[in-house]
Parts: structure tokens; C-alpha cells; sequence
């Protein structure tokens, strides 16, 4: 072969326009995952915790305090910093649920307003409920699948998440499910929180704590 010839593919690969550089100030971004998991984590126990009986009915007006503030606003912020980082997975997961937290908490506002601005609780209504829980189920589930590639953490609390909405729209007509899904709830929550602390002290401290290891299942 002649010295000269050249592969048609290197020639192309020679001519590729480079893959685009990701910005500098995305890098010099810290990792906002924590800041999510905390703010969906602490949001979902303390709501949970009423659905177990442990506190009273009256405490979800506290938790959608929280809910507008910590589980809704600071979860946008945690996923739209991650969309600026480049990270599909994380930064459309945190939004979503930020989203649906602030939207909880109005949800819950104006079905304890009166007159016409307020939503009126009947039959139809616990129907609606029960379709978007069980939708949100779906969604989640649909979430857990990419965590198949990532860690057991990730795996546990979106599997848990599905399972818990699956089971509060069950439990729109059933109280025992509802108590059920607010152990599993529980469950939830705290293995958000466990994640987040996971990630800040294998960042911090170098401390690789169980369940952050990378899987591969698909």
C-alpha cells in the first residue's frame, strides 16, 4: 500500500467538528445533589410522619410550609444548578419534584380556603387525587429504571418513592394503605437523607459510605 493512502475514516474523523467544550463556570459549580436530596428527604418524613399517625392532621399546614420553601424552592435551585452542570438525570428528577411539592402545598392551600377561590373535597375530587399520585408513581418508577446504572442509594430511594405514591393513591380510599404508605414513606425520606450526607462525606472526608458504589444492572 501506497505511503501516501489515507483510511476514508481518518480522513472524516480528521475533519469532525470537535465535541463542545462544557463551560468553565459549570465546572466551578459545586455539587448541588445534597441540597436536593435533603430538601426532598426532610419535606417527605415530616409529611409522612402524619400519614404513620405520628403527628397530628394539624401539622400538614408546617409541612407545607416547608414544602413551598425547602422541598419546593430549594429543590428547583438543586435542579436547575444540575442542568447547568450538564446533568439530565439529576437536574429534570429535582426539578419535577420541587415542582410538585410547591404544587402540594397550594393544592393543600386552597382546600382550606372557603367559598369559591377554595377546591371542594368530594368524590370526584379524591378520584383526580388518586389518578395523579398514581401518575407520579409511573413517573418515579420511570426514574428508578436509569438508577439501574448508577448506585443503590439512588436505586432505594426512587424505588421506595414509586411504591410509596403507588400505595398513598391506593390509600385515598383506604386509610390502612394510607398509614402503610406513610411508613414507606418514611423509609423513603430517610434514605434520601442518607444519600446526601453519603455524597457530602465521600466529597469531604473521602468516607465512602455503603450503597454509593457505582452498579451496572442493564
Amino acid at each position: 500500500m501506497a505511503k501516501n493512502a489515507h483510511h476514508p475514516d481518518l480522513e472524516a474523523a480528521n475533519y469532525a467538528e470537535p465535541a463542545p467544550a462544557r463551560p468553565v463556570w459549570s465546572q466551578a459549580i459545586a455539587n448541588p445533589a445534597p441540597l436536593g436530596l435533603l430538601a426532598f428527604g426532610m419535606t417527605t418524613f415530616f409529611l409522612m410522619s402524619v400519614d404513620t399517625l405520628w403527628s397530628g392532621k394539624v401539622f400538614v399546614g408546617a409541612v407545607m410550609g416547608y414544602a413551598y420553601a425547602y422541598g419546593g424552592f430549594a429543590q428547583m435551585v438543586a435542579g436547575v444548578l444540575e442542568l447547568l452542570k450538564g446533568n439530565t438525570f439529576a437536574g429534570t428528577a429535582f426539578f419535577s419534584y420541587g415542582s410538585f411539592w410547591i404544587a402540594w402545598a397550594f393544592i393543600n392551600t386552597m382546600t382550606r380556603l372557603h367559598g369559591p377561590v377554595g377546591f371542594t373535597i368530594d368524590n370526584g375530587f379524591r378520584v383526580g387525587q388518586c389518578i395523579m399520585l398514581a401518575t407520579w408513581g409511573c413517573f418515579t418508577f420511570a426514574f428508578f429504571v436509569p438508577t439501574l446504572r448508577k448506585n443503590g442509594c439512588l436505586m432505594f430511594v426512587f424505588g421506595s418513592l414509586s411504591l410509596t405514591f403507588w400505595l398513598l393513591a391506593a390509600g385515598i380510599w383506604n386509610p390502612k394503605i394510607n398509614q402503610g404508605a406513610g411508613y414507606v414513606g418514611v423509609i423513603c425520606g430517610l434514605s434520601a437523607i442518607y444519600t446526601a450526607f453519603a455524597e457530602i462525606y465521600d466529597e469531604s472526608l473521602g468516607i465512602r459510605l455503603p450503597g454509593l458504589a457505582p452498579v451496572r444492572f442493564i
